[in-house]
């Protein structure tokens, strides 16, 4: 198991604006991340960390609306709300999730949304990104019917594919039929949600069958945010679907992922937030007996990530920070994937400028 303590420095700003048909919201923010029990890590326990967001919705006629949102970031910590993003130390690592959207309105209550999603995954560690680093690429074509005011009917197709930088024999393509609405319970709370079938071309990396092999399974996946009031937000997520499996001899991982979030502003200057994530990831190679022998076992991995963070206002530029998070994997494969439980606190501050 791991024990860390880290503190992180960090520094951070933010703003929006636009006109009537352009909105604009970015911010930017640098951490200095120092692991003080650090024994088997690079760089002798230090680690940056970058997060760059950016948001721009651009009415460009009465009837077409653009939008473009990206979150880009250097991280050295686990990521347990992201499909497919790290859930264990794996040194520095680039995650890039990127949109660009068009949404037209055909008739008062029939719309079409096209999105365009490139996801790129880059470790600093050679090793890693021999077996991880990727670029995923989705294009979504939603079709959209208006039901009641609060509420539109949605059947959308999904068009993915996985290409790693080296591990080419974990190359996939997906095809995703699926249904679901999109509903506004008030200007600051929506619910999504989308369920259907997945179905994926794998390159096989076993010896056991050339070429590719076939996967179809169940997808689903639901996003809940809720303004109970204005100093408190209440966010839910759940999706099951494939991941990539970062594995040797595994086209992909079954992930079950569900996240809450829960976030106060006590007053003006006191706010914190709890959450809770919950991973089950499923295993499953087909055709992988040689010889005999089970290259490839099926088995499970179960992952709890649990934490709080609170923020002391000091004045308008300076925050104090102080947080608690704990992680732990528990595998029914340990060759494949090590358990590990993680406890991290941290004290820092917060500039923002």
């Amino acid at each position: 198991g791991l024990a860390r303590m880290y503190t992180p420095g960090s520094a951070g700003g933010g703003d929006e604006f636009g006109t009537a048909r352009l909105k604009l919201s970015t911010s930017l923010s640098a951490a200095l991340v120092f692991y003080y029990d650090h024994g088997g890590l690079d760089n002798n326990g230090l680690f940056p960390t970058v997060n760059f967001v950016l948001s721009a919705n651009y009415a460009a006629t009465p009837r077409l609306d653009l939008s473009f949102a990206t979150t880009t970031g250097l991280y050295s910590t686990g990521n347990y709300s992201t499909a497919g993003a790290p859930n264990s130390f794996q040194g520095s690592y680039i995650l890039s999730d990127t949109s660009f959207g068009a949404k037209y309105l055909w008739l008062p209550k029939l719309a079409t949304e096209t999105i365009y999603n490139p996801r790129i995954y880059y470790f600093v560690d050679q090793g890693y990104n021999d077996t991880q680093g990727r670029v995923e690429q989705t294009v979504s074509q939603q079709f959209l019917f208006l039901w009641k005011p609060t509420t539109s009917l949605v059947a959308e197709y999904r068009f993915d594919t996985r290409n790693y930088y080296t591990a080419n024999d974990l190359n996939s393509v997906g095809n995703y039929a699926l249904f679901g609405f999109d509903h506004t319970l008030n200007p600051r709370s929506t619910l999504t949600a989308r369920a259907g079938v997945e179905q994926r071309f794998n390159q096989n990396p076993t010896p056991t069958q050339g070429g590719s092999n076939i996967y179809i399974g169940p997808f689903a996946q639901m996003n809940f945010n809720y303004a109970a009031g204005k100093n408190t937000i209440l966010a839910l997520q759940a999706r099951y679907g494939t991941t990539a499996s970062g594995l040797s001899n595994y086209n992909q991982g079954q992930q079950l992922l569900l996240g809450i979030n829960a976030s106060h502003q006590f007053t003006r200057r006191i706010a914190a937030n709890v959450f809770l994530n919950y991973q089950n990831n499923y295993y499953n190679q087909p055709d992988s007996t040689v010889d005999g022998i089970e290259v490839a076992p099926s088995f499970s991995d179960n992952v709890y990530n649990a934490g709080i963070n609170a923020s002391f206002k000091v004045n308008r530029v300076i925050s104090l920070l102080a947080g608690y998070t704990f992680s732990t994997l528990l595998s029914g494969n340990t060759v494949q994937q090590r358990n590990y439980t993680q406890n991290i606190a941290y004290l820092g501050a917060e500039f923002d400028f």
